[in-house]
């Protein structure tokens, strides 16, 4: 029988060697000797001095071919063929001994700023200022100590008075009061570090990110614009137009902004190009009419006059009965129907000025991404994201409906030789199938399609500019020749109609 078990023997020998190595630790000088090499190492020194130095140097003393080894080479396969020569095992060992110094780490620059990159030469705007000021001549030269535009002159002002609760404007926001240089000075040291001018006109007018809609701050800029700006000096002593102009111009940036809630973000704003629009219209000797996107008087005018013959009540709210009276009801009325789930921006019982201007100009410029989009929201029936062909045929059994007064063939009007048409004509421009097309429209295939939009959406929503198409032969817009757009087009028309009617009371 085998005995199971260690021999004694070796235990006696595992015993011994860990008591013999225990005492070289032990010994006096050896421990401290160990300490001093590993420090050493650390540092990149070698801790065996010139031992391997010196026999690195006696073999570098040999020719070339005699550094070799004299072996022959050894057959392929054979472990002798991936030995390596001296030298290289003598770097193979001095690498394990030479330990490489710690790397200093480089201090990466600053590359991303939210707010704007500083501006390190830029000087104390404050330093000049008067110990108070009551005017806003004042801060005009604030702005050009702080490389601000000068149309932000009423900003400042109105942000002490909102951050700091003071009063300095009265209630139809006129600069009233006296801005003691202090004041001034926290408002800079808490605004200096935003370099982004989109982001500081955000924080200025509305104290935040953002700007919303009904904020006090951009009705009071746009009132120093009317006080300041000689070619609309007839509406400073029209006090009723003050809000409607204001609320005009927001609501106009809001629409060119692409903006379908309530507050515009500096991205919107600077998408609109905004600023430098405000700093033309503010410029010695410019004319609001000649920024049409914004702040033209005669596209207020126009939208005015006609929010106002459908407003017989003077609620300053139309009910969208009323409002499927405009342009004589040629309107589709199933887009009255859709509006108030459609488009977000409708109250459930009417309509305000604001969301009128939105109505009417995508109603008069169908070319415009926003139109695109607001009417996609409408025609989409079913809010899933695309029109089907059942969504556009509610639309246009409507259409037809209406103008069978028309002595047409019934053929003419029939929806499927008409969407046969419309999506040929779509998918040849943006180069999609038109049977991929019939399985629905999406909104990118409307934005691509830029020209073919607005006849394909004029088909199911405008009575007059349907008939107008088809009396044409062609679904196309007509080439005017010039550079306006079609609400720019609409506006000059409708103007001139509108002084001749006033001339002739």
């Amino acid at each position: 029988m085998r005995r199971s078990g260690k021999r004694p023997e070796l235990d006696i020998k595992k015993t011994k060697i860990d008591e013999l190595f225990h005492r070289f630790l032990n010994h006096p000088g050896v421990f401290e000797k160990l300490q001093e090499a590993h420090s050493l190492a650390l540092r990149g020194i070698n801790p065996l001095g010139d031992r391997h130095t010196k026999k690195e140097k006696e073999l570098n003393d040999y020719p070339e071919e005699e550094k070799k080894s004299p072996r022959p080479p050894s057959p392929v396969g054979s472990p002798r063929g991936k030995r390596t020569d001296s030298s290289s095992s003598c770097e193979l060992k001095n690498s394990f001994i030479y330990a490489d110094p710690p790397r200093v780490r480089e201090r990466i620059p600053q590359f991303y700023f939210p707010t704007g990159k500083p501006n390190e030469e830029a000087l104390d705007p404050c330093r000049d200022f008067p110990d108070s000021s009551r005017s806003l001549i004042d801060f005009e030269l604030f702005c050009d100590r702080a490389k601000l535009p000068r149309a932000w002159r009423i900003l400042i002002p109105w942000s002490i008075q909102r951050d700091q609760e003071i009063q300095l404007f009265n209630e139809r926001f006129l600069f009233i009061g006296n801005v003691p240089r202090y004041n001034l000075e926290v408002l800079w040291h808490e605004i200096e570090h935003i370099t982004d001018l989109y982001l500081l006109f955000t924080r200025l007018v509305d104290g935040d990110d953002v700007i919303n809609i009904d904020s006090p701050g951009m009705k009071t800029l746009i009132l120093d614009l009317i006080n300041s700006q000689p070619t609309i000096g007839y509406l400073k002593n029209s006090l009723n137009f003050h809000e409607p102009y204001a609320r005009a111009v927001i609501e106009r940036l809001a629409y060119n902004a692409h903006c379908w809630g309530r507050n515009l973000s500096a991205k919107m704003i600077k998408r609109a190009n905004f600023l430098p629009a405000l700093d033309y219209v503010f410029a010695p000797g410019s004319d609001v009419n000649y920024e049409p996107r914004f702040f033209s008087y005669e596209h207020f005018y126009v939208q005015y006059c006609e929010w106002f013959e459908l407003d017989t009540r003077q609620r300053h709210l139309l009910t969208f009965n009323q409002l499927s009276r405009y342009s004589s009801h040629t309107v589709n009325p199933l887009v009255f129907r859709r509006m108030a789930h459609a488009t977000n921006r409708y109250y459930t019982d009417g309509v305000d000025f604001g969301d009128f201007i939105w109505f009417i100009m995508s109603e008069e410029d169908k070319t415009h991404p926003t139109a695109v989009e607001y009417w996609f929201r409408i025609l989409d029936y079913d809010g899933d994201g695309l029109i089907n062909m059942y969504d556009l045929q509610q639309f246009y059994y409507e259409q037809v409906e209406r103008i069978s007064s028309f002595q047409r063939e019934d053929d003419d009007f029939c929806f499927e030789n008409k969407m046969d048409e419309i999506l040929d004509r779509l998918g040849a421009a943006i180069e999609i199938d038109p049977n991929e097309l019939a399985k629905g429209i999406r909104l990118e295939h409307l934005k691509r399609a830029k020209k073919q939009a607005a006849p394909l959406l004029d088909t199911f929503i405008s009575l007059d500019k349907f008939v107008e198409a088809e009396n044409a032969e062609t679904s196309t817009t007509s080439e005017t020749g010039n550079n306006f757009t079609p609400w720019q087009t609409f506006v000059r028309q409708k103007y001139n109609d509108l002084q001749e009617e006033e001339d002739r009371l």
